[in-house]
């Protein structure tokens, strides 16, 4: 399991949580439990833990996924579907915007979350980072005060 801390804008903050691994360690292995629990099926555990420590986690490569797709989706030709085929689409393109609506949402509640020097600071990012987000974040500011 691995817990995620991040600051407002900071990045990704990753900590392996895995008690197993750390009871294993004490004997100098990590094969000193009868059993091994992992969160994932993988042929290859070193490879995905190296892939998700050192490239991205799962997070990251469903976004770029999904950016990637959302890509091609938008320059297929309508009549080239079939029934199914635009069904799946559809529910892609909703899943899609449920995604980022969920990850505005984070992000909203991370630039509310400090105190007001994180705020005015992750107000500043977030205008140079994402323009439309920081103008929906100001006029609910706006409308608070």
């Amino acid at each position: 399991m691995n817990a995620k801390f991040k600051s407002p804008f900071s990045g990704d903050v990753t900590q392996a949580i895995n008690p197993w691994q750390w009871w294993g360690e004490q004997w100098g292995n990590n094969s000193a439990s009868l059993i091994n629990i992992t969160n994932y099926k993988s042929d290859a555990p070193a490879t995905e833990a190296t892939i998700i420590q050192e490239v991205a986690g799962y997070g990251m490569q469903l976004g770029r996924i999904i950016e990637a797709l959302e890509a091609v989706v938008e320059h297929l030709p309508a009549n080239a579907l079939n029934k199914g085929q635009k069904d799946a689409v559809k529910q892609f393109k909703d899943m899609a915007k449920k995604i980022d609506n969920a990850k505005k949402q984070q992000q909203i509640q991370k630039v509310c979350s400090g105190n007001i020097d994180q705020l005015i600071a992750s107000l500043k990012t977030l205008k140079d980072e994402d323009k439309p987000l920081y103008d929906e974040v100001s006029k609910k500011i706006k409308a608070a005060l």
